[in-house]
């Protein structure tokens, strides 16, 4: 014999006790039952800063709770598949939330709603980042943008879309920050237009089978007004990595905080690198705490400081990943605001 427990009768304090215990399936599935059970959940305070939609085949929604990702798939109309311009899901939608080996589902419920639910239970006003696969342009474009349209980051990853695709989403979707993956780049009709942009942070991974390094020269860099930048899978060398320090120097990219350039072409020697560069050698064991653009903070260890014509100094380092038998370039400029406090 079970019987039910009045947990809505507690006080506020006995409640939020009680709710603490429960599992997140729980205590989201309890959010629905009415209008006083959402409301104690929203009392629980539940936060999450990185909230990402992920759009292509399916519509994923992933909220990162404490040190957990949850994901929430939702799946359109079957009879749809390949229609240009079709909803996002609404009537055929399950909704499924992983957390170790429990899979809770839910079915009819829109994205729409979800969106306007999470908002409320984990206390968020926007995204942290709209991301782009496969498939995604099935979608109506300007319903995207009125769901999902307030976020920071903007991730576009390759698919079997027409290159013109890329600049459009690039034109309807702007953002602080702005990543290319696999390829995606390499397709874009103005990709001069989007370098010259002054993007908090700037992200090119190329696709190695297209042609690595070929799309991604010395002078694209030259005029980037980006905070930070990354470049993945490219094919430069010590001389490339030497003109641009020199380039540097002289003043170029000035709002450059930080520059990660990762390539599997020929490894950057250092000695070609630094020719003709003054320079200081840092010890290794020499710690300084960095800050970057999102108030995060790292040690930078050892290096090379380098000054430009302006007093401005930027530390340089080299690594080689033996695992991904990558070459990395690492550049740090110690802008005041970059200089943590001692």
């Amino acid at each position: 014999m079970t019987t039910s427990f009045p947990l809505l009768n507690l006080p506020p304090k006995a409640i939020l006790h009680v709710l603490k215990s429960m599992g997140y399936g729980e205590i989201i599935t309890l959010s629905f039952l009415s209008k006083r059970a959402k409301q104690s959940v929203e009392a629980m305070e539940l936060t999450s800063s990185n909230v990402l939609v992920q759009i292509g085949n399916f519509v994923d929604i992933v909220v990162r709770v404490e040190k957990r990702f949850w994901s929430w798939r939702f799946y359109g109309d079957e009879t749809e598949n390949g229609t240009m311009n079709r909803a996002l899901p609404d009537k055929f939608t399950e909704l499924s939330i992983h957390h170790g080996p429990i899979e809770w589902s839910m079915r009819d419920l829109s994205v729409k709603k979800w969106i306007s639910h999470f908002k409320t239970i984990f206390h968020f006003s926007k995204f942290y980042s709209l991301q782009f696969y496969t498939d995604s342009l099935m979608y109506d474009i300007e319903e995207i943008k009125a769901t999902f349209g307030n976020f920071d980051k903007l991730l576009i990853s390759i698919d079997n879309s027409k290159s013109e695709a890329y600049d459009l989403l690039v034109k309807h979707f702007p953002s602080r920050s702005l990543l290319f993956d696999g390829g995606v780049f390499e397709c874009l009709e103005h990709p001069k237009e989007v370098l010259i942009q002054n993007y908090d942070e700037l992200e090119i991974t190329l696709d190695e089978d297209l042609g690595a390094g070929l799309s991604i020269m010395l002078d694209d860099l030259l005029m980037m007004n980006s905070k930070t930048v990354l470049f993945g899978d490219v094919n430069w060398t010590g001389k490339e990595v030497n003109r641009f320090i020199k380039h540097w120097i002289k003043g170029s990219n000035p709002r450059l905080e930080t520059l990660d350039i990762f390539s599997r072409g020929e490894a950057f020697n250092r000695t070609v690198a630094l020719k003709g560069i003054r320079y200081m050698e840092m010890p290794a064991d020499h710690v300084r705490e960095f800050k970057t653009l999102d108030h995060e903070k790292f040690d930078v260890e050892g290096g090379y400081d380098i000054i430009r014509h302006d007093g401005t100094t930027a530390t340089v380092k080299f690594d080689y990943d033996e695992e991904s038998d990558t070459d990395s370039f690492n550049m740090h400029v110690w802008h005041p605001h970059c200089v943590v406090d001692s």
